[in-house]
């Protein structure tokens, strides 16, 4: 900030470099040039992270974490001129469509090495070549790939911080799930929790009832997207609870029933349905994952007279554990007839 001459800026090869937040470069007015290349983990630049930059004419951001730039990043840099983005793991959606429909005159460089990785109808496709028309206007959140690991050790009584970070259309908000199933939200404070607007979560002086799985849950007005990261203390690994699961199915309505469940432990519930087609064969299931703090999930368009088999898992670490329930339904009539 503030450095009142500074031409060109080289943020390259920085492999614990996750993401650029928001104002991280402000009032550079002589600053022309930021390339920031060959960063293996940075998966994410907010869409304000470069702030009054009048004269910045190139921006080099190739062979690094990014699944997308957002508009806004660009639209704030009245006099850019080019911009590097190949090389990245780009997934082609509502995010990145302001690519194809670039009215700005801006050059991209290596165009032809600018592909989508995602979502797999697109994946190998040169990112120019997929309309901006078959780009959804809104879409899920993404939490970047790179900025979690699945594991961090952590040295009894020490800090740690792990950085959630999500692109989406809106903008998604971001929130934190402990593993007693307690949500964190932005500018949450305990003696152990902090969580930070840009989706930074802090753990302090670690104990081993800190252990366990923490969740990040990025949503917007059209979905979620959630990752967890198993924390260690001095090896200690808590263990899975063994608290019973109950499983509800109640309001049970001509196309879609409700499905409600206690439980205790575990940082991410799975609900599975699917038609019980007879006594020993299920048809493809159906799933929602859903963060450890949801109790509840309608399931729609089921159809009339048709006996269903609906089952909830709950996780704890990396695989789900064996608690769990089914009940089979009998859709359109009052409640379950049976658990397994």
């Amino acid at each position: 900030m503030d450095m009142m001459h500074l031409k060109e800026l080289g943020i390259n090869s920085m492999p614990e470099l996750v993401s650029i937040d928001s104002f991280a470069l402000n009032n550079l007015p002589e600053l022309t040039k930021i390339e920031a290349t060959n960063n293996p983990r940075l998966s994410y630049i907010h869409p304000r992270a470069f702030h009054r930059l009048p004269r910045l004419e190139t921006l080099m951001l190739n062979s690094n974490a990014l699944s997308a730039l957002h508009s806004s990043t660009v639209e704030s840099l009245p006099n850019l001129r080019e911009v590097s983005l190949h090389s990245n793991p780009i997934r082609c959606d509502c995010v990145i469509r302001w690519v194809n429909m670039n009215r700005t005159g801006i050059r991209f460089m290596e165009p032809d090495s600018l592909f989508c990785v995602e979502p797999p109808e697109y994946q190998g496709q040169h990112v120019r070549q997929v309309h901006f028309r078959e780009m959804t206007e809104i879409c899920l959140p993404l939490i970047s790939p790179g900025s979690l690991p699945d594991r961090v050790e952590v040295v009894k009584g020490s800090s740690v911080s792990m950085h959630c970070r999500a692109f989406g259309e809106p903008e998604p908000e971001i929130y934190w799930v402990t593993p007693s199933g307690d949500r964190v939200l932005p500018g949450s404070v305990s003696d152990k929790y902090y969580m930070h607007p840009e989706g930074t979560f802090d753990i302090y002086d670690a104990m081993e009832q800190e252990a366990g799985l923490y969740t990040c849950i990025a949503h917007n007005l059209v979905g979620a997207d959630l990752r967890s990261v198993m924390v260690v203390v001095d090896g200690y690994i808590s263990q899975p609870s063994k608290q019973p699961l109950h499983v509800y199915i109640t309001s049970v309505q001509t196309h879609s029933v409700m499905v409600s469940w206690e439980s205790i432990g575990g940082s991410v519930s799975q609900l599975n349905w699917s038609i019980l087609a007879d006594s020993s064969h299920l048809l493809v299931p159906f799933k929602a994952r859903l963060p450890a703090d949801v109790k509840e999930y309608r399931i729609k368009q089921l159809k009339a007279s048709t006996r269903y088999q609906v089952c909830v898992e709950v996780s704890a670490a990396q695989a789900w554990i064996q608690q769990g329930l089914c009940q089979r339904d009998h859709k359109g009539g009052s409640g379950p007839e049976g658990e397994n």
